[in-house]
C-alpha cells in the first residue's frame, strides 16, 4: 500500500525531496531487483539528481542482472559521478554495446589494469579500445614530431 502511494507520488511529481530521500534510503536496502522501485528512483533522479539517488539505481540494475543500452546509461552516470559500487565497471563493460566505438575515460583505463573481474569477450573489446587509443596517441605524437 506505502509503495503504491510512492509510486503515485513519483509519477506525479507529489514527492519532496525529503520525502524521496527517505524511499531512495529504504530502495537501497532491498534486498531483490524491483521494476517498479526502479521506475520510481529514475523519476526521483530526474528531479533531485542526487548522487545517493544513482547509487540505488545502478545498485537495482545490478541486482537484476540488467546489462541492456538503457542500463549503460546509469552504469556510464554512475562511472563518471565515481560512485564506489562493487562491479560498477564490471556492470558498464558488460552493458556497452560492443558495435559502437567506445572512447574510455581514464577511471575505466585505471580501474581495468588491475584483475577484474570482465569475461574473455569484454577483456577483447577492452584490449581492442586501449590499442586503438594508443595508436591514436602515436599518429597524433608522430604529427607534432614533424
Amino acid at each position: 500500500m506505502i509503495v503504491q502511494a510512492l509510486h503515485w507520488g513519483c509519477k506525479n511529481h507529489f514527492i519532496e525531496k525529503e520525502t524521496a530521500l527517505r524511499y531512495v534510503y529504504l530502495a537501497g536496502r532491498l534486498r531483490q531487483y524491483s521494476a517498479g522501485v526502479l521506475e520510481d528512483m529514475t523519476l526521483l533522479y530526474e528531479r533531485y539528481p542526487e548522487d545517493e539517488i544513482l547509487t540505488v539505481i545502478c545498485k537495482m540494475l545490478m541486482r537484476g542482472q540488467i546489462t541492456t543500452k538503457d542500463a549503460f546509461v546509469w552504469y556510464e552516470r554512475g562511472v563518471n559521478h565515481n560512485l564506489k559500487i562493487t562491479e560498477l565497471y564490471e556492470y558498464y563493460m558488460y552493458s556497452i554495446d560492443e558495435k559502437e566505438t567506445m572512447a574510455f575515460t581514464h577511471s575505466v583505463l585505471l580501474y581495468f589494469l588491475y584483475d577484474n573481474h570482465l569475461t574473455v569477450d569484454k577483456r577483447r573489446c577492452y584490449m581492442l579500445t586501449l590499442c586503438g587509443k594508443r595508436t591514436k596517441i602515436r599518429r597524433h605524437m608522430n604529427l607534432i614530431a614533424h
